[in-house]
């Protein structure tokens, strides 16, 4: 570095010029914007193309959608709904519409609980009850109407949790239904 300095080929202090526009580049490019109250609120109705908040009517759609057996990401996908996160802090502001959707949502099939990642504990005891019965995975899952690596996974998880006792666990083994 000394001796490309000494050469001339580097400057020994950077040109005044240089200096300033480093100044320069360091101040804000554009006047600060000044926030305001329920930005995310018009953002959100500018993306839907509304001018008006979600209605009463339209979260009632929305369970109606959901009792029909879709879950409620794909439900918030269809344009003339709420989205999801709309739809969940809806939940979170208005206990009586969460016990309604709580009511719906344990209606539904096992189907509809496997592809919104959601199964409970009505699943799991489903699960145990008919492993007791030495049904196989295979089986179980036919008659839940799910894959089998959803049973599957459910068993393993309830066997890690120590959920399980030795003879449900002695069952594992036994791949095919007793005669």
């Amino acid at each position: 570095m000394k001796n490309l300095k000494a050469t001339g080929k580097i400057p020994p202090r950077p040109p005044k010029e240089h200096i300033k526009k480093l100044m320069h580049s360091g101040h804000p490019k554009r006047p600060l914007v000044e926030a305001y109250r329920n930005d995310s609120r018009r953002k959100v109705l500018e993306l839907h193309g509304r001018k008006e908040a979600w209605s009463r009517a339209d979260y009632e759609e929305f369970l109606r959608r959901i009792q029909s057996g879709r879950t409620p990401s794909e439900v918030g996908r269809d344009s003339d709904m709420p989205g999801v996160k709309e739809f969940w802090k809806r939940l979170k502001a208005d206990p009586d519409y969460k016990k309604r959707y709580e009511r719906i949502w344990k209606k539904l099939p096992h189907s509809v609980h496997v592809r919104a990642n959601k199964l409970g504990e009505k699943f799991q005891k489903e699960v145990v009850r008919l492993r007791r019965k030495r049904l196989t995975l295979d089986t179980i899952a036919e008659i839940l109407g799910v894959k089998t690596a959803s049973v599957r996974s459910t068993w393993h998880t309830l066997k890690k949790q120590g959920k399980l006792t030795r003879s449900d666990i002695a069952l594992e083994h036994k791949r095919h239904r007793a005669k």
